[in-house]
């Protein structure tokens, strides 16, 4: 077994160099380290001795895997190979609407936030009216939302655009779990 692990550390260094030299592709490189029936033939090759393996094992080995009867190898290659792709375009297109679920969120979000946020700033501004108009109940009002800010500025750094941020968030967050889970 040890002679088989250097066999496959040397041959595997080999067939790295040749697929960085460009000498063979990426569906041979592949061929050559993961197919069983390379693994056979380099155990015929070499003979269990790691110093039989040279540059050249690699691509006898893929010489004698088109001259040998191992058409089989090859159609259950191009089938895993399909698999995969196949696989890979599913989860693309899983991660595209994803991607565009997280785009949708982030733009209602953002849209509800700026309607909360503009709700907001017209109450501060129709409470500030209280004094040109005399209404007792809206000085009431404005006197508990300038005690409510400014405890807040005070006690959190609170201002009217952080909370804006903050409500974009937690819409945001929100919004994700509603329609994700």
């Amino acid at each position: 077994n040890k002679n088989i692990e250097k066999d496959d550390k040397r041959y595997l260094f080999e067939i790295d160099k040749l697929k960085e030299k460009k000498e063979i592709s990426e569906e041979q490189y592949y061929l050559l380290r993961s197919g069983g029936w390379a693994r056979r033939i380099l155990e015929e090759k070499t003979f269990g001795d790691s110093k039989n393996v040279n540059s050249k094992t690699p691509v006898q080995i893929l010489e004698e895997f088109k001259n040998d009867s191992s058409k089989l190898e090859i159609e259950k290659y191009e089938k895993e190979k399909k698999k995969v792709e196949e696989i890979t375009s599913e989860r693309d297109k899983i991660l595209n609407q994803q991607k565009n679920i997280f785009r949708k969120i982030e733009q209602t979000s953002a849209l509800f936030t700026w309607v909360l946020f503009i709700l907001i700033i017209v109450l501060v501004f129709l409470v500030n009216l209280a004094d040109f108009f005399d209404f007792h109940r809206l000085i009431i009002l404005r006197l508990a939302l300038t005690i409510i800010f400014s405890l807040l500025a005070i006690i959190f750094g609170f201002n009217l655009l952080d909370l804006r941020k903050k409500i974009n968030l937690w819409i945001s967050a929100k919004l994700k779990i509603i329609l994700i889970t």
